[in-house]
């Protein structure tokens, strides 16, 4: 949907042609994995939240004197609470709750719950929570060491999230901003840009325009997820 609104746009701004909607196919083609690549990035993060606060319930249970199995339950039941109703963190440790119910040792529980949440927070949780049974680890301490972990990704990434907002701003004013002005002139004083309507020399000047600016805004992009991956 949204390459087939930019194709439009583009199609209106750079061409003046229905016969440059054929963009949508470069354009879904080079949007697509950045937009799937940023999705996942959010999808991340609204997981690392939780399962930091899955972590704290699980050992606030453990504390609380509750049996390993019982604290997963427990937590999963606290975390129900605060996590809105179809969230993949809720939806994996419920069906823990129920292979726990069901008899299924905790160790193969974890690791079919890492296994569908695809994350390595998950699969460290599995394969230290297997390491503590085999040696009778305290499971408070483990998990309390995991949570400390994860709070504090989760912090070094607020903080560089806050100190980058001004110039995630910057980028997102400055990639607007040529589609801005062309349009404005387009629409106030569509005159001055025949010329460059005209195949084939306008065709082409206005593809390299086109392409520098794709190219600088995913450049732009591409900084900017390269920065927040640290």
């Amino acid at each position: 949907m949204i390459s087939c609104a930019m194709a439009l746009l583009f199609a209106w701004l750079f061409y003046n042609s229905p016969l440059a909607l054929l963009l949508v196919i470069p354009i879904y083609l080079g949007l697509g994995p950045y937009l799937r690549k940023r999705w996942e990035q959010r999808k991340y993060e609204v997981f690392l939240r939780g399962f930091q606060d899955y972590l704290k319930l699980l050992v606030s249970a453990l504390r609380n004197g509750y049996s390993a199995e019982n604290a997963f339950c427990v937590a999963e039941a606290e975390l129900g609470k605060i996590t809105p109703e179809g969230s993949a963190l809720l939806t994996a440790t419920r069906k823990l709750s129920n292979r726990i119910q069901l008899q299924i040792s905790l160790e193969e529980g974890l690791v079919e719950m890492a296994r569908e949440l695809g994350y390595e927070e998950a699969e460290n949780l599995a394969d230290l929570m297997a390491f503590a049974r085999r040696l009778g680890g305290d499971y408070s301490r483990f998990l309390e060491k995991s949570a400390r972990s994860i709070a504090a990704r989760i912090e070094l990434k607020e903080e560089m999230a806050a100190n980058l907002a001004a110039k995630e701003y910057e980028q997102r004013v400055m990639s607007v901003m040529p589609l801005a002005v062309l349009f404005y002139v387009r629409l106030t004083a569509g005159a001055y840009l025949e010329p460059l309507y005209r195949p084939p020399l306008g065709t082409i000047m206005m593809s390299l325009c086109l392409g520098f600016y794709l190219g600088m805004f995913l450049l732009g992009e591409r900084i900017i997820y390269r920065v927040m991956q640290v």
